[in-house]
Formats: structure tokens, C-alpha cells, sequence
């Protein structure tokens, strides 16, 4: 996992030493300054993502923190004001290859499991609605994001001695993200990017007839994405 984690942070440091760069060699287009960032834009996204998920019931706990690769698209509209702040709104969504288990372990001591009986946990697709703020540097524009952002998982215990699945929960949830990022107008058309984003998704409380008689699942994420996109 660190491996991923670091390949994908050195592709982000790489695009930012780049826009700075490029910021320093701009040349004077649009009305204020090197690049002009108003406008309606969409591209494509890919990245790595990492969880914390925490499932636990009166008995026991299990943290299967699922991770994995991300990819997807994304559309908005920016609009330069001429104090050179920009503002704009993003929708994205990304389908999603995360997956991740742990054992069945005692809540009042995490260091026992049960032996034979795990918790697996997969991630489909996450969607984010998301304000932006941003100061344009010419054609380097940093900025931050929040909004609200909604997923669907799937986590089921797994019974390996029995051979059998005695309880699976399939959810759709709403939380909240933050996050940051960098933009680089590559020409009056071109914008790559490079971003983090941190998402909480709450708490879902459920009955559960397994561990009964009320379970949760706590869940937030970390992702890495790299983006290129057009601006019309």
C-alpha cells in the first residue's frame, strides 16, 4: 500500500513543481494576467484511495480499511474575478477498486480473533458536489474545495469453517469533504491537475441479527487524484 501511496505523491509533486514553472514562463493572455480561468471546463480523473473503516456491535470489531485505485470524470464552471480570486462549482464521480478485510476481533480486547471469520469491505463509486476558491497565478491556479459527497459500499462477514456468509450489508452514504489542490493551464484549452481530498462519511448505524442487536460502520477516505481537462 505505501508504495502506491508514494508513487502517486510524487506524480502530485511533479505536476505542481511543473506549474510553478510554467507560471514563471508565462506569456500575457486574457484580461487578467498570463491565463483567464473563467469559463465552463470537464476531464478525466484517476488517482489512489485509502480508508479508515471501523465496524463494531456490542461484541466485536473489525477494520478492514479497504483502498485502491480510482478513476472517473468531472465538470464545472469557474468564474476570475478581477481581484484574481476564482470561484467555481465541480461535480465528479469516480468508480472505485477498493477493497480491504480484517479479522473478527473482541471489542474488549482487539488483540484476540475469532479464527476462521473475517470482514471484507468494497467500495463501487463515489460522487462529490464541491465549491471551489482558488487565486490565479497566470496559468497556475492553487485553490481549496469543499461540499458533499455520496458512495456506495458492500461488507460482509465471511465464515471460512462453515463456508458461509451469515450477515452482508450493501449502503449508500452522504458525508462531507475538504480538500486542496493545483491547476495548470497547459494552453488556452489544456488544464491538467493535481489534488488531495479528505472525505467523512459519518457513522451508519443498522440492526444486525449476526452480532446483534445494533452494529455500526464508520468510514472515512483519503484520496490522491491527477486530472486533465478541457476548458471551453
Amino acid at each position: 500500500m505505501m508504495n502506491k501511496v508514494q508513487t502517486t505523491l510524487l506524480a502530485f509533486v511533479a505536476i505542481a513543481a511543473g506549474s510553478a514553472s510554467a507560471v514563471r514562463a508565462g506569456e500575457p493572455h486574457g484580461p487578467y494576467g498570463t491565463f483567464d480561468w473563467t469559463g465552463a471546463y470537464a476531464g478525466l480523473q484517476a488517482g489512489y484511495s485509502w480508508s479508515s473503516a471501523r465496524y463494531s456491535d456490542d461484541t466485536y470489531l473489525s477494520e478492514p480499511n479497504p483502498d485502491g485505485f480510482i478513476g472517473g470524470g468531472y465538470i464545472g464552471y469557474n468564474y476570475q474575478l478581477p481581484s484574481r480570486l476564482v470561484l467555481g462549482i465541480e461535480a465528479d464521480i469516480v468508480g472505485s477498486g477498493m477493497d480491504g478485510s480484517d479479522g473478527q476481533r473482541y471489542l474488549d480486547d482487539p488483540s484476540v480473533s475469532i479464527a476462521g471469520v473475517e470482514l471484507e469491505m468494497e467500495t463501487r463509486w463515489s460522487a462529490a458536489v464541491r465549491g471551489r476558491i482558488g487565486y490565479a497565478y497566470g496559468r497556475y491556479l492553487p485553490y481549496i474545495a469543499g461540499g458533499v459527497s455520496f458512495t456506495d459500499y458492500e461488507f460482509r462477514w465471511i465464515d471460512h469453517v462453515n463456508a458461509t456468509v451469515p450477515f452482508k450489508r450493501e449502503q449508500s452514504r452522504t458525508g462531507w469533504n475538504i480538500g486542496t489542490g493545483v491547476e495548470y493551464a497547459a494552453n488556452d484549452w489544456v488544464i491538467v491537475r493535481a489534488e488531495y481530498r479528505y472525505t467523512d462519511f459519518g457513522t451508519d448505524h443498522f440492526p444486525n441479527d449476526f452480532a446483534g442487536p445494533y452494529s455500526k460502520m464508520e468510514l472515512q477516505t483519503h484520496d490522491l487524484r491527477l486530472g486533465v481537462g478541457v476548458k471551453f
